[in-house]
């Protein structure tokens, strides 16, 4: 696997930031009206945000692939709250679906009713 460099990652974002700019001064003098100006704004705007995105993505896989050990464990921590969470649920939920099954039983009149 490949490793990525860090500091590719940002001269890259910086790259495509300053790409980004000089088509949106090119753009915004080609507009003439406002309109079109707002649309392209927009355009501008969700552009910087997809490619923002995609940078801090890039620095977490950098992150985690230069050192996995507190990414795995992180998911060991978070997997094993899950599982705890799981089993403190684990007898009020079994004492819900008892007490579902018994009104329906009642329902069905299978269960004696208390008189």
């Amino acid at each position: 696997m490949q490793k990525i460099d860090p500091d590719g990652v940002r001269a890259d974002f910086k790259t495509q930031l300053d790409e980004q700019a000089r088509f949106y001064d090119s753009t915004w003098r080609a507009l003439t009206r406002d309109k079109q100006r707002t649309i392209a704004a927009e355009i501008y705007i969700l552009m910087l945000g997809a490619l923002f995105e995609g940078c801090i993505n890039d620095l977490i896989f950098t992150n985690a692939i230069r050192n996995c050990t507190k990414v795995m464990e992180h998911f060991k921590e978070v997997s094993s709250n899950h599982c705890n969470q799981i089993e403190r649920l684990r007898p009020p939920l079994t004492e819900l679906a008892d007490t579902r099954k018994n009104v329906a039983e009642m329902r069905a009149g299978t269960v004696a009713r208390c008189e």
